[in-house]
């Protein structure tokens, strides 16, 4: 690939997290948001 000039690449927020135990979806940023915490932050 040292020919290539452009990388374009698309992303969207369809990302989701099946949670089988409650049966029901949760999207990646809920999960995310676990980990923005003053627990997580402090041990940065």
């Amino acid at each position: 690939m040292t020919n290539l000039k452009i990388f374009d690449i698309h992303h969207t927020e369809s990302v989701q997290y099946h949670n089988y135990v409650n049966n029901n979806q949760i999207s990646y940023h809920h999960l995310i948001h676990k980990f923005i915490s003053s627990f997580w932050i402090e041990r940065k």
